[in-house]
């Protein structure tokens, strides 16, 4: 997708990440016959892409002027899109087979299911880009989840917010992510 370069905004970096992490979970189930395993990570990318990725990326596909930024959003979707059709064509074949038709381009295989399964590439993985989304994510979730508890709308600015952890790594991504 990025020929001879890696995209500079960290979501892209991490929607390529978990991307390839899709790619190496599902095989490995596979390759051991274990059916029910390839499930979970498809339906967690599925939620990754939609309620994370798509939802902060709105305003960079929707915005006026074409610009690197709108453009590296729109690649990696489609490039996350395209694989995410491939990896799960075993799975839900007619959902994906749909998903291709609307994605291929002509040099493409006429269906999914005659275009190769992709290879994991270790060289995508940022692990530490996933640990820090993943961080951030359980924070918003726990502050949703208090919300949620004490009735407070989700849009209903709070004066402030704390959270507490003995892991300092988690420590370290919170302070770093505090302003974004």
């Amino acid at each position: 997708v990025f020929e001879n370069s890696t995209p500079t905004n960290p979501l892209d970096r991490w929607l390529l990440s978990i991307t390839q992490k899709l790619i190496k979970d599902v095989t490995d189930a596979m390759d051991a016959y274990d059916l029910s395993k390839a499930i979970d990570p498809i339906v967690s990318y599925i939620d990754q892409l939609n309620n994370w990725y798509i939802r902060r990326s709105r305003r960079r596909f929707w915005k006026s002027e074409s610009d690197t930024d709108k453009t590296e959003a729109y690649q990696s979707l489609y490039h996350a899109l395209k694989t995410f059709a491939k990896v799960a064509a075993p799975v839900i074949p007619f959902i994906t087979e749909t998903m291709w038709q609307n994605l291929r381009i002509n040099s493409d295989p006429i269906s999914v299911h005659l275009a190769d399964y992709p290879v994991y590439n270790e060289s995508v993985r940022d692990e530490e880009i996933e640990f820090k989304m993943d961080t951030v994510q359980k924070a918003v979730s726990m502050g949703r989840s208090l919300r949620y508890q004490y009735n407070l709308k989700i849009r209903q600015p709070l004066k402030t917010v704390e959270f507490v952890t003995r892991n300092a790594d988690e420590k370290r991504v919170l302070l770093e992510m505090e302003e974004s």
